[in-house]
């Protein structure tokens, strides 16, 4: 998570963002889950309208095998986002080519690809509230779908998360929180923690859940690496080949090396490596009850795009 300066407003300037925010909200999809917003400026942009950023990725994972079973599968992934103001919406679609799925150790019916693409849909807001001129806080909320061919009513999940941070000086900031999420199968709990350096050619945000590293080379070029996170709890079809009308709860973590380019004021593209690993699979029935073993695919490598423009 990175943080910025943030900067305490009267309760009129979060109604106006909220007001126009919701006026606009047809401009299209979903955001960067990460934002960094400084209050002054959003609120003495209101006149000209809210800031706005669009986001468009695409990414593959190459081929991997399922503990050398013979069974193996690839996966691309994509995405658009739109944050506006506080708030953010997401879309994403992860496409799967499956082989030799006769071997696989899960699914209902090994004569077909147990799912051929993943959705994902969420909506959420992110509220920086400066305490003092040391202190702050952070409050993110969040509700999504994951999903195989529709949204279901029992295919939503919300979490939410709050961070208090401390600005040590120019250069350092520490943060700590908790966040809470429930899901379609189960309650969840996780800390947040971190410290964050940044000056004019460095960023080093090391912490739970994601670390960055990144460089300045030149005013037009970033180098960057990142851990994080990836995976959800997705709804399957009522005609699934792997579990009808249950859930896959696919986890994992990457790390990458990204080349980031600025050729112009607000647009960003983003091109680099990446590595997949401590990589699962679990199935559960309608009513969340786990149905065979877990099953873990080799690690892969694979690539990304990333464009974003904010205006």
């Amino acid at each position: 998570m990175y943080i910025q300066g943030v900067k305490k407003k009267i309760v009129f300037c979060y109604l106006m963002v909220t007001m126009l925010l919701l006026l606009s909200v047809g401009i299209t999809f979903a955001a960067d889950t990460t934002l960094q917003y400084d209050l002054d400026e959003n609120c003495e942009e209101i006149e000209e309208g809210i800031p706005v950023e669009v986001i468009a990725f695409g990414g593959f994972i190459s081929e991997a095998d399922f503990n050398n079973s013979g069974a193996s599968f690839s996966q691309q992934n994509y995405e658009i986002g739109v944050t506006g103001g506080f708030f953010r919406m997401q879309y994403q679609n992860s496409q799967f080519n499956w082989h030799d799925t006769e071997k696989l150790k899960f699914g209902r019916d090994k004569s077909k690809d147990p799912w051929k693409s993943l959705n994902t849909l969420s909506f959420g807001m992110s509220i920086p509230i400066e305490l003092s001129d040391a202190w702050f806080v952070m409050v993110d909320l969040d509700a999504y779908t994951g999903y195989e061919d529709r949204i279901t009513s029992d295919s939503f999940g919300y979490s939410g998360m709050a961070m208090v941070g401390y600005t040590v000086n120019e250069y350092f900031k520490i943060y700590a929180g908790a966040g809470v999420n429930k899901d379609p199968l189960r309650w969840g709990f996780a800390p947040v923690a971190g410290i964050q350096y940044e000056n004019d050619d460095w960023l080093i945000a090391i912490g739970f859940p994601s670390t960055v590293v990144q460089y300045r080379v030149v005013p037009e070029w970033i180098v960057r690496t990142e851990y994080s996170s990836t995976g959800g709890i997705y709804k399957l079809s009522k005609n699934s080949a792997a579990e009808r009308n249950g859930f896959a709860s696919i986890q994992g973590s990457v790390v990458g090396i990204y080349a980031d380019w600025i050729p112009m004021d607000g647009l960003m593209i983003s091109l680099g490596p990446e590595y997949h690993f401590d990589r699962s699979i679990r199935l559960y029935d309608k009513d969340g009850h786990r149905v065979g073993s877990k099953s873990k695919p080799d690690n892969a490598f694979g690539a990304a795009l990333n464009i974003s423009y904010g205006f």
